[in-house]
């Protein structure tokens, strides 16, 4: 049985909530929505605020689920950042992480994540 697009989405971004809990990253917001688009994770990491886009694909797929992010979808994480600063009047430093969550044929999962974009 083939799980949907959106369904491997959200088992990626629930593994990557625990994942950056277990590094001691705060979750402030999930799923949070901007005109441009919207912010998967948004935590803090110490005194900064951390927006965080997750990937996930299947071992199967043989590609890295971050280069599915293209320049366009670059443009609308950062305006959504700026969107939810400005929102939240946010008077901290921030930063872009990207976290890519590959489901292995034999149940593990590969963790990949890109620190300050």
């Amino acid at each position: 049985m083939k799980i949907s697009t959106k369904d491997k989405g959200d088992r990626g971004e629930l593994i990557a909530v625990e994942f950056f809990k277990n590094i001691n990253y705060n979750i402030i917001k999930r799923n949070y929505k901007t005109p441009f688009g919207e912010i998967d994770i948004i935590a803090e990491d110490n005194d900064e605020i951390v927006f965080i886009e997750v990937k996930s694909s299947y071992d199967e797929e043989r590609e890295n689920p971050l280069y599915n992010i293209t320049p366009k979808k670059l443009r609308h994480i950062f305006k959504a950042g700026q969107w939810y600063i400005k929102e939240y009047k946010c008077n901290k430093n921030y930063r872009f992480d990207f976290v890519s969550i590959i489901f292995q044929k034999d149940g593990k999962k590969k963790i990949e994540h890109i620190k300050g974009i």
